[in-house]
């Protein structure tokens, strides 16, 4: 845990959740709801918090614990609840009498391979050449083409290894990449973003933003690091402009802060700095968390527009159903951040997906 001195602003995503979550069990509260409180802890910390609720459970404080992951609900749980579309389909029965087969089951319902409104390319629109990401580890490896997404599912660690390599952020990752055929290796972010690859933050008010700047410097930051120069504030201004006119936020100030956005509109402002550069490789961390269902869409549609442009596309979700709505292929990582299995998205649904990622 950060020094209790530090301002809350200053902390990374999962260090203000492991606040928001103690905040919650130092309320004095005699039952306390936990919604998917390790979604972006690690294994020592989410191993961390259960010890803690198991600690207070044996004091005689009552907790409610949302989660998808089937070795979470044994470590903590007495009985299990299951919701199907809104409905009680399981109600309060001991884990004692029933197997995690049968919860998903619940779960999910009949759930063959089939259709769930994903985004198709054609096969011809999909270029020769690419990325390769190989995991000598575990023998792990996957071939990217111009114009894929790749799904990763799976607890942060994982993800954001294959992240690190990508962007120079590790002196000794545990990935080999080759990029059209030819050994990778980015020093730092600057020289990643130079070479074709962007990144999109899953904080974006930590790591995504600079408060400091306008909306017009945030925009444009990108642009800035990749033509190694200063641009001219009144051209600037103005090609944010047209940027958030093709949006559809023609009326907003470009000069005024970030926080004046709401989580959805900023979102699409982070994603759309990297619009018209020459990338190879956009990483997305959690794109659409926090953000309503109609700007889900419309970052799905932005997305899709910038795959279909020949960029390839790296997309880390907690949330199955956005996976397979918008990758063409899997890699799944297991609770300690090995990747695990990569599969067509076509052979994938969300309770297959649950028991490649250690959560069943």
């Amino acid at each position: 845990m950060p020094s209790s001195d530090r301002l809350a602003g200053d902390l990374q995503l999962h260090q203000l959740q492991l606040i928001e979550i103690g905040r919650a069990l130092s309320s004095g509260a005699d039952l306390i709801l936990l919604d998917e409180p390790t979604a972006s802890l690690d294994v020592e910390e989410a191993d961390r918090l259960f010890q803690v609720l198991r600690h207070l459970t044996g004091q005689g404080i009552g907790f409610v614990l949302v989660s998808h992951r089937m070795h979470e609900i044994r470590q903590v749980g007495e009985v299990v609840t299951v919701l199907r579309d809104g409905r009680t389909v399981t109600d309060a029965t001991p884990l004692t009498a029933i197997e995690d087969q049968r919860i998903v089951e619940e779960m999910f319902g009949e759930q063959p391979a089939r259709e769930r409104g994903r985004i198709h390319r054609p096969a011809g629109r999909i270029a020769p050449g690419g990325v390769r990401l190989r995991h000598p580890a575990s023998g792990t490896q996957v071939e990217l083409s111009r114009g894929e997404v790749l799904g990763l599912a799976g607890t942060p660690q994982g993800p954001a290894a294959l992240a690190d390599a990508l962007l120079g952020l590790t002196r000794r990752p545990s990935w080999e990449i080759e990029i059209d055929g030819r050994p990778w290796r980015a020093r730092s972010p600057r020289q990643a973003v130079r070479r074709g690859i962007g990144f999109v933050s899953g904080d974006r008010s930590a790591k995504g933003t600079f408060a400091a700047l306008p909306i017009r410097d945030n925009a444009v930051v990108a642009r800035q690091v990749v033509e190694r120069r200063i641009l001219r504030r009144p051209a600037e201004a103005a090609h944010v402009r047209r940027q958030l006119g093709e949006l559809g936020f023609s009326g907003t100030d470009v000069h005024a802060p970030p926080s004046s956005l709401s989580g959805g509109t900023l979102q699409k402002v982070l994603i759309a700095r990297w619009l018209g550069l020459p990338l190879r490789v956009l990483i997305l961390e959690e794109p659409t968390r926090g953000v309503d269902v109609r700007t889900k869409s419309d970052l799905y549609g932005l997305i899709h527009s910038m795959a279909e442009s020949g960029l390839i596309v790296i997309w880390w979700s907690t949330e199955h159903t956005e996976l397979l709505t918008v990758a063409d292929q899997m890699l799944t990582f297991t609770v300690t951040g090995e990747p695990h299995e990569l599969l067509p998205a076509a052979e994938a649904d969300e309770a297959r997906l649950l028991q490649l990622t250690g959560t069943t």
